[in-house]
């Protein structure tokens, strides 16, 4: 296999990773297994291999060996322009959600390889998660320009339209359809947006069409079942929705339109345990930002909706913890802390046990803390870190509270020990820079603060205190204030 060829087909099984289920994690152990045998003596390839056909890939974010990282700096230190060293760097960045990191790569990679359409498929991706979608547009106008049959910049296109509740994004996904009426991808994506857009009809013949088309393909079923339920058709919508998660275990937005249509079908108790897997599927999948928020769900953004689901939950399974555990996180995502402190309080007391009753304190001394309640916080977070030694969002909130009382060395060893047990926690690097900050550690502060930057692009409070240390502007004396803002 020649390296351009092998270049296209990594690129090909990362996105259809991306879009989950077993079609995706097969073709990248398909690919695996032959990067492994084809190119056993280049390491960035070999390595790439053997993390792409590791077991349990579909359990979490896909991390390439130490090993193949440096290969690839090795690779671009030697010629910053070879395409494929930025290609695969690039998606390294971008799956470990360094995302600014990624796209500053990619960038590079249109340079060197401007004729390749999928330097500005990659490049227009990282924009996409970055936001506003919009940014990704013109780079998805140059690839079409070069491959002006080709269905895939077209489908991104309607991506970031859709993303940006345009109704115009259904033009793009229309001639994505057009082009390729055999791709259950395009089809998936045309009727997600017609159904969404009120078009239910329409739209759920498209989505039949793509799971015709692809058997396997979880996210068409997610979707059809999702608008079936929300049209009234219970039966079929959670038929649909089952089919999906057994197919891909690990798509939140699915889990949450089953716990909504089990409730609407009058089953309070399936909605507890639909909310009790989606917990699980969360924490598993390792999604961040406040630890299985529901506000970082991809596709289901609307606390107010997710809020009132937990709430009706819980009242039609009284005896349940799982609706109060998830309430409580949403009001706390919604910055709601009295309410959510109450709603915690009362998951824990209806017999949360093992690692969730570690993240139901854990969650509970977070409120606290919020509302000022700081000595009780702080026994929540203790009791959350007894049960779960290893908690990082505990270690991290724990350092919060350390550093609000000028505590550094404590603040030091949690924010240290948060980082060893979650790397791409950018809270827990936060805190620590506040800590080396405080000890007179400015060097330490910074390098983690861009850590902490690279790992939350959009987090406007890393951005400045980045700039704010590299340029000096943030003395130690400052630290005590400075660390109550994180």
């Amino acid at each position: 296999m020649s390296r351009d060829a092998a270049r296209g087909l990594v690129v090909h099984a990362f996105t259809r990773y991306g879009e989950g289920g077993v079609r995706g994690w097969a073709d990248l152990a398909r690919v695996g297994r032959r990067f492994a045998a084809d190119f056993s003596g280049d390491p960035p390839f070999s390595g790439l291999g053997r993390a792409l056909s590791r077991p349990g890939l579909r359990q979490g974010p896909l991390r390439l060996p130490a090993a193949t990282a440096r290969d690839l700096a090795e690779a671009l230190r030697k010629d910053p322009s070879d395409p494929w060293a930025l290609a695969l760097d690039g998606l390294r960045l971008y799956l470990s959600r360094r995302l600014e990191d990624a796209e500053e790569r990619f960038a590079a990679l249109t340079l060197a390889a401007p004729e390749w359409p999928w330097s500005w498929i990659l490049l227009a991706e990282a924009r996409l998660y970055l936001g506003p979608a919009r940014r990704a547009l013109p780079d998805l106008a140059r690839a079409r320009a070069l491959r002006p049959a080709w269905a895939w910049p077209l489908i991104l296109e309607g991506r970031a339209l859709f993303s940006a509740g345009d109704a115009a994004c259904l033009a793009p996904l229309g001639e994505a359809a057009r082009q390729s009426p055999g791709m259950a991808l395009a089809r998936a994506w045309r009727g997600h947006a017609l159904a969404s857009l009120g078009r239910v009809e329409e739209g759920l013949s498209e989505l039949a069409a793509a799971e015709a088309l692809d058997p396997a393909y979880a996210r068409a079923a997610a979707w059809r079942g999702m608008h079936l339920a929300r049209a009234g058709d219970l039966g079929a919508g959670l038929a649909s929705l089952e089919r999906s998660l057994r197919l891909d275990p690990y798509y939140p937005p699915a889990h949450l339109a089953r716990a909504e249509a089990r409730l609407a079908a009058g089953d309070g108790a399936g909605a507890s345990a639909a909310l009790k897997d989606l917990a699980g599927c969360c924490v598993r999948a390792q999604w961040r930002a406040n630890a299985a928020s529901v506000h970082h769900l991809k596709d289901e953004r609307d606390l107010t909706r997710t809020r009132r689901l937990c709430a009706a939950a819980a009242a039609a399974a009284p005896a349940s913890p799982w609706p109060r555990l998830w309430l409580g996180q949403t009001l706390l995502a919604e910055g709601e802390f009295a309410a959510a402190a109450k709603a915690l309080s009362g998951a824990l007391d209806l017999g949360l046990a093992g690692s969730w009753k570690a993240w139901g304190r854990a969650w509970r001394g977070r409120a606290l803390a919020r509302l000022g309640r700081t000595g009780e916080a702080a026994r929540e977070l203790d009791a959350a870190l007894r049960l779960s030694p290893r908690l990082a969002w505990a270690l991290a909130w724990r350092a919060e509270l350390a550093l609000e009382e000028g505590r550094f060395k404590p603040a030091l060893r949690d924010a240290a020990a948060a980082v060893a047990a979650d790397p791409d926690l950018a809270d827990a690097w936060a805190a620590l820079s506040s800590a080396r900050e405080g000890l007179g550690d400015a060097a330490g502060a910074l390098d983690a603060c861009a850590r902490a930057a690279s790992l939350q692009p959009l987090w406007s409070w890393a951005k400045r205190r980045r700039l704010a240390l590299a340029s000096g502007l943030v003395p130690g004396g400052d630290a005590r204030r400075e660390a109550a803002g994180v």
